[in-house]
């Protein structure tokens, strides 16, 4: 029976890995199940062994891993620092992801990390209408940001007011559901909170798998928490 199991976990994983593509981490970050296969009893690792041959993995991208991404940044006294003490000034420019997306804007000058939108109805109001399709195109161009070795906060933007507590839940979850989509992407240093939003519930769904998140806010209640960075 756990030859029976092991060969199924065997086989599914590999060709998960090479036709669903479910992480994708740079290879400096990974944990990788091909050479740990030690890691795994005998009869596991004959079977992954074979499936790997029948579910070849065709590029670095397509390994599973499991570790998630370490902040590149920290925060103090509402300000934005980078792990060797330097304080970051953050571009006073904000552009639409939509925008930058179509072609219709284009990246701010110098180096520093700048401010990116994205509209809450682009990303989707609710789980039945999500826009898987942007949000593979945005994760897409965040990708290439951090190979240019540039970083953004992203600011959520809430053009359909919530009337409701359901409605402002329902925008923090459209926006874990954005970053979720984007988990992989060591470009992002955070997110703004929505003054639209309950700041405690945002925060804290949106750190659950995001532990290295910065949070940005203009709120002064909300700054008064010195690890909220000032924008």
């Amino acid at each position: 029976m756990r030859d029976v199991a092991a060969l199924i976990v065997a086989l599914i994983i590999p060709a998960m890995a090479r036709y669903r593509k479910l992480v994708f981490l740079k290879a400096a970050h990974l944990f990788f199940f091909i050479p740990n296969l030690t890691l795994f009893p005998p009869t596991l690792q004959v079977h992954f062994q074979l499936s790997t041959f029948l579910f070849p993995l065709s590029k670095k991208s397509d390994i599973i891993c499991v570790m998630k991404l370490e902040a590149r940044f920290t925060t103090s006294e509402n300000k934005l620092y980078t792990l060797g003490g330097e304080e970051c000034a953050l571009s006073p420019e904000m552009i639409a992801a939509e925008k930058i997306l179509g072609g219709q804007s284009s990246l701010p000058e110098g180096k520093g990390p700048f401010a990116l939108s994205v509209n809450w109805t682009t990303v989707g109001l609710d789980d039945q209408s999500y826009n898987e399709e942007f949000l593979a195109s945005f994760r897409d161009f965040l990708k290439q940001l951090e190979e240019q070795d540039r970083y953004v906060m992203i600011v959520p933007v809430a053009d359909k007011n919530p009337s409701s507590a359901e409605e402002k839940s329902a925008l923090t979850a459209s926006m874990k559901h954005c970053a979720r989509r984007l988990k992989d992407c060591a470009s992002i240093v955070g997110f703004a909170v929505p003054e639209e939003s309950d700041p405690e519930e945002f925060i804290s769904e949106l750190r659950q798998k995001h532990q290295h998140y910065a949070f940005f806010s203009r709120d002064t209640n909300l700054l008064q928490d010195k690890s909220i960075v000032k924008f």
